[in-house]
């Protein structure tokens, strides 16, 4: 059994898939240890954890030892191919939900949610196939420009999703600072034309990143990315911990600014037409998704910037299944957290299933 043409290690389990070490970037453990020492300097127990960690990089990339046990092909092939069915139809109920109604389609923030969906549906529909065919065959036997392919699409489609993600986020801000009639900033028909413009952007970016690094076969997300170096994912690293941490602190001002505002509301004899108790809520409720959605980043570094080091077979399998799930991801905390919706999608079932009966 080979992928990509290079055999796989003598002793392996026969069900372990496995890259040699040469079709991998070379880590730069110095990189990582300088990062890391930072935070392991305020703990000797995270200092040995550290050591221990890049000890165990270090093995793996020097004896090449397996990457990805394939558990049980059966399981994990059904585990991909239920994600794909539930990504495919979430993601299809809420673009035609939306698409069906005239006054959501003349909103902003419906325009977001609904172009987010397409990427999501697109990245089920392009994306986790290859997984789950390497899944069912044990082994990557597509070949170099399948994988560059590969890497291009899936390098596209995850930087579309966070640009409409963040671009949703700006919205929802904006909705709920800017005073009475200034929302929207901009017009439905300059949002849309910035959407297509994120498109090409994101095929530029994906092209040059693949075409400019070359892509490999990464066995601990089985699918091709490109070749980037260590000093790219710490840069993410630095990038993520900033914006969480920007996201907490924001929140905590913005619940103290609620709380000071409900106080002198309810000491006041006047009539205060702003609810600071539902605005509280709802900033409690944006924070919870935006922090849900950050939080389950995690595994995509662990299996794509850090290539699996630190976790067992099992942690790499479930990291794995995490990254799939956020194509659906979305339309589950939308359909979850908005009653209208779900109700307006449950009668559309309903009308689905009487004319295929009628049939």
């Amino acid at each position: 059994m080979t992928i990509s043409g290079r055999p796989m290690v003598a002793d392996a389990d026969p069900m372990t898939v496995t890259a040699a070490p040469r079709g991998r970037p070379q880590p730069d453990f110095e990189s990582w240890r300088s990062l890391l020492s930072i935070f392991s300097n305020y703990s000797t127990v995270l200092d040995e954890w550290v050591e221990k960690m890049l000890e165990e990089a270090k093995k793996h990339d020097e004896l090449g030892e397996p990457e990805l046990s394939i558990m049980n092909k059966p399981a994990q092939s059904l585990c991909i191919c239920l994600i794909i069915t539930a990504s495919v139809v979430l993601n299809i109920c809420v673009i035609q939900n939306i698409y069906h109604n005239d006054l959501k389609l003349k909103t902003v923030h419906f325009l977001l949610i609904k172009n987010l969906c397409i990427v999501d549906l697109i990245g089920a529909l392009c994306v986790l196939p290859v997984p789950l065919i390497t899944t069912m065959q044990g082994e990557w036997t597509f070949g170099e420009i399948v994988c560059s392919i590969n890497s291009i699409i899936n390098v596209l489609l995850w930087l579309q999703h966070i640009i409409m993600f963040i671009m949703l986020k700006i919205d929802r801000v904006l909705a709920s600072c800017l005073p009475i009639g200034k929302y929207p900033l901009f017009p439905i028909h300059l949002i849309s034309f910035i959407v297509m413009l994120s498109w090409v952007f994101s095929f530029s970016v994906a092209v040059f990143v693949t075409t400019g690094f070359n892509a490999f076969f990464e066995p601990a997300i089985i699918l091709c990315i490109p070749k980037l170096p260590s000093v790219f994912f710490i840069f993410i690293l630095v990038i993520y911990c900033l914006a969480l941490f920007t996201i907490i602190v924001g929140y905590v001002l913005v619940a103290i600014f609620l709380r000071r505002k409900q106080v002198a509301a309810a000491n006041a004899t006047s009539v205060h037409i702003l609810d600071y108790r539902g605005l509280e809520r709802t900033a409690m409720a944006s924070f919870l998704i935006t922090l849900s959605h950050l939080v389950l980043y995690i595994p995509t570094l662990l299996v794509i910037g850090l290539h699996g080091w630190i976790l067992p077979p099992i942690g790499i399998l479930v990291c794995d299944m995490i990254v799939y799930s956020e194509f659906f991801i979305h339309p589950v905390i939308l359909l979850a957290t908005s009653t209208r919706m779900r109700k307006e999608v449950r009668m559309t079932l309903r009308r689905l299933r009487h004319c295929v009966t009628r049939r």
